[in-house]
């Protein structure tokens, strides 16, 4: 089962860690399940910003 707001969590932390295309998957991964998902997407929003 995929547990959206613990992907969440992992994908800030992975990207804390520094790695940024990782988080970026996990991101459109957890937005292609849950495409409405605010939070997601504004944080993958911002960290396309950065990369």
């Amino acid at each position: 089962m995929f547990d959206v707001e613990k992907t969440l969590l992992l994908a800030r932390t992975i990207l804390k860690l520094g790695y940024a295309k990782e988080a970026k998957s996990l991101y459109e991964n957890l937005l292609s399940i849950q495409p409405n998902h605010n939070l997601a997407k504004q944080e993958l929003k911002q960290l396309k910003c950065i990369i």
